[in-house]
């Protein structure tokens, strides 16, 4: 623990902007301000269903349309490149809008990840594999699993062409990792999460499983639907860690150094636009606490423990909750 709060006074000794910084917050909490609390659907006449802007006008107007992937690719690029317009403006580094490589590979990400969270095709495969009697249960597990496919599967073949990092694909690795003090992050963070589970919302959401008939279809113990579903809700972790702290952080370390992380945390913060408020308003703090985590140790393994170990714990907690 004490390596990793090195860490962050050494970042915070020697690369934090508290101008840069502060505007980067502004820029993010005013675009969580018009994602939440502005009646999008009056002024699109559009029905309300989450009130917030990813849900009511993106998912509620244009799903199932090509244009879909499209503005998905523009809303995450006016988060990314915003923030990295913001941070040139600030740092004063003007040599970073000639940085070829930066620009063609960063632009390839984010149509990776448009991709992935656009990706609406996964309900129509589903039917075509699966019996009716078990298309909900396997579309939210597929759904869950697709980005092993739409995200990890770009990614490592971007990795093969560009070969950055050279000695590892985004992360995975377990060189200058300390796995301990992340478990221990987990045990700082259980007293609260049992306090949630006790709460109404919390139980609304959670556990993410689902049986939906499943269970009887297959003749099998219910066991057996809970862990094909929690192993295919794992591997959406691993795309998320793979593809904010590998590729956005570390991958980028060697076009664009610490500045690599500011940008991935606002990203971040986007694409949890479609959970409650206070879910995306945290994944900004989280997602940077992450990001300097990765650039130190040059691994993800510490971000993928504690993503894995605090959903896990969500799900058995609720579980436990619902079955006294």
């Amino acid at each position: 623990m004490k390596t990793l709060l090195k860490y962050f006074k050494d970042h915070f000794t020697n690369d934090f902007n508290w101008q840069l910084h502060l505007m980067v917050m502004l820029f993010c909490f005013v675009c969580l301000y018009l994602n939440f609390f502005i009646d999008w659907w009056d002024i699109f006449d559009v029905q309300r269903v989450e009130g917030n802007f990813e849900d009511d006008i993106l998912d509620g107007i244009f799903r199932g349309r090509l244009i879909y992937y499209g503005l998905f690719f523009l809303f995450y690029s006016f988060a990314y490149f915003g923030t990295v317009f913001i941070s040139i403006f600030f740092t004063k580094d003007w040599a970073w809008l000639r940085n070829r490589q930066f620009w063609i590979v960063s632009v390839i990400g984010i149509a990776i990840i448009a991709f992935d969270i656009g990706f609406y095709w996964d309900d129509d495969l589903v039917k075509l594999a699966l019996p009716s009697e078990l298309y909900y249960f396997g579309s939210r597990s597929f759904d869950r699993l697709a980005s092993l496919f739409t995200n990890v599967l770009p990614l490592f073949i971007l990795w093969k062409v560009t070969q950055e990092p050279k000695e590892h694909f985004y992360g995975l690795t377990l060189k200058g990792g300390m796995l301990k003090p992340y478990f221990l992050m987990i045990g700082l963070m259980l007293p609260l999460l049992i306090w949630a589970s006790f709460q109404p919302d919390f139980l609304a959401q959670y556990p993410t499983y689902r049986d939906y008939g499943a269970t009887a279809f297959l003749q099998v113990p219910e066991w057996v639907t809970v862990m094909i579903y929690e192993i295919s809700y794992g591997s959406d972790f691993i795309s998320v860690e793979l593809f904010f702290r590998g590729f956005l952080v570390i991958g980028m370390v060697s076009m664009i150094g610490k500045k690599a992380i500011l940008p991935m945390a606002v990203l971040y913060c986007f694409v949890h636009f479609g959970k409650p408020f206070g879910e995306a308003l945290s994944s900004f703090f989280g997602g940077y606490i992450l990001g300097v985590l990765a650039y130190y140790t040059r691994n993800v393994f510490g971000g993928l423990i504690v993503h894995l170990g605090i959903a896990y714990l969500m799900e058995i907690l609720a579980f436990g909750q619902k079955s006294l």
